[in-house]
């Protein structure tokens, strides 16, 4: 969906410190989820990679996300989280 990739790839300030194999278009594909989702994962993945002292990267964000499904009562699916699967597990 171009506008979810479109707000994943401005959800972040410049200044954040992200790691380069985020892989936004993948998230804009898998994830049918409002913006508003978009915007709890991102504020969730900064936490996590926050207190782990290091910059934000696919992990956190998909930690991220299921935390926000287990919020909206959305079920980490297979077919969904793909190759990311084992991360939700």
């Amino acid at each position: 969906d171009p506008d979810r990739n479109r707000i994943w790839c401005s959800i972040f300030p410049p200044e954040t410190p992200l790691d380069s194999n985020i892989d936004f278009a993948f998230m804009a594909r898998q994830f049918h989820i409002t913006g508003g989702n978009i915007k709890n994962i991102a504020l969730g993945a900064a936490f996590l990679a926050a207190q782990n002292g290091n910059i934000i990267n696919m992990s956190n964000i998909i930690r991220a996300t299921k935390r926000e499904y287990q919020k909206i009562g959305k079920l980490c699916t297979e077919n969904e989280f793909a190759d990311y699967i084992d991360l939700v597990k």
